[in-house]
């Protein structure tokens, strides 16, 4: 979660790279997603534009949700 408060280049680039890493079938890397969606829910947190092609589907489903939601409740 601290790397989404941080927004920094360094720490999008990090997140990809564990989405990455998520996505390698051969790694060990598994990312608890239900987890994630409570806390950025919970804390009001969205993905960086930077960071949606690399993300898993339900963090993609999550921001566009947010996104809409956004539109309608400005």
């Amino acid at each position: 979660m601290a790397k989404l408060f941080a927004g920094r280049l360094k720490d999008k680039d990090d997140i990809n790279s564990i989405f990455e890493s998520h996505a390698d079938q051969g790694s060990n890397v598994r990312l608890d997603l239900n987890y994630l969606i409570e806390q950025m829910q919970g804390l009001n947190l969205h993905l960086p534009q930077e960071n949606l092609k690399e993300a898993p589907t339900a963090l993609r489903v999550l921001a566009k949700q947010k996104r809409i939601m956004k539109k309608r409740f400005p």
